[in-house]
């Protein structure tokens, strides 16, 4: 037998949660405030699904994830951007002093050819 839970300060749900025996008595003791049972269900499938239900309907302020996945946390890998890695590498001015001469190789009438000498200077240093 599996139930979704609410822990509550006075009317107030501030954690939801899945599940089944001692679990609620656990957590009120953990919290230091009494819960209640919303629901009680035979399969643990549709607790999990009830538990996202119920955060989602509460907005509970001590729940961290959406719930529903047996305490497994998805790992989110967020990538930087290569134009913002290189220019966290070589820095802003040579940055963009590069961006403005792949410009000028594709179209170069769109830099002032007298300009080229210094971008390369500024965007490659000596090795020009």
């Amino acid at each position: 037998m599996f139930y979704v839970y609410a822990i509550m300060d006075g009317v107030v749900p501030v954690y939801v949660g899945k599940g089944s025996k001692r679990r609620l008595k656990t957590q009120e003791r953990r919290f230091g405030l009494r819960g209640k049972i919303l629901e009680h269900f035979e399969c643990e499938a549709s607790a999990y699904r009830a538990e996202r239900k119920w955060i989602k309907a509460l907005n509970p302020s001590l729940n961290k994830h959406p719930g529903g996945n047996g305490c497994t946390v998805k790992k989110v890998i967020v990538r930087t951007p290569r134009w913002l890695s290189a220019i966290n590498r070589i820095g802003t001015k040579a940055y963009a002093a590069r961006l403005v001469l792949a410009c000028f190789e594709r179209a170069p009438h769109l830099v002032d050819s007298s300009k080229v000498d210094a971008l390369r200077s500024a965007g490659y240093g000596n090795r020009a």
